[in-house]
């Protein structure tokens, strides 16, 4: 896979560290409303390994690109255009949301919009447990 800038991603890259993958699309309210919560999680944490991935199957490169760019997005969003991630967690319905532990085990799949606390009951442990 490649990031729309064109940057391999690959997800064994991340073994050892907790990810979260969002599933979206460019014109969802919901996927944009809480990007910030995403953006603010990953600046804090991102010293400590966290890793974001943003995934849509909205083919339009320029949409995308204007989406992440709008929304200020640090981490690297990716075009699913075969949907063969999206498959893989069988998403259905955006925004979703899957937790991986460092280990790359799901530890959560969640629907709908996604809150500060959350998160850090989610992914928190993981940095808890460094400090």
């Amino acid at each position: 896979m490649a990031d729309i800038k064109g940057n391999p991603v690959y997800l064994d890259s991340f073994r050892g560290n907790p990810v979260i993958i969002r599933f979206f699309v460019t014109d969802c309210k919901y996927c944009k409303a809480d990007t910030s919560v995403f953006n603010e999680y990953f600046n804090k944490h991102k010293e400590d390994g966290l890793q974001i991935l943003y995934i849509t199957t909205t083919a339009d490169h320029k949409l995308v690109s204007n989406f992440s760019d709008d929304l200020q997005i640090p981490f690297p969003v990716i075009i699913d255009q075969d949907a063969i991630v999206s498959k893989l967690y069988n998403i259905k319905i955006v925004p979703q949301t899957i937790i991986l532990s460092p280990d790359h085990k799901i530890v959560s799949a969640i629907l709908g919009g996604v809150g500060k606390a959350e998160l850090e009951e989610l992914v928190g442990i993981y940095f808890n447990k460094q400090q």
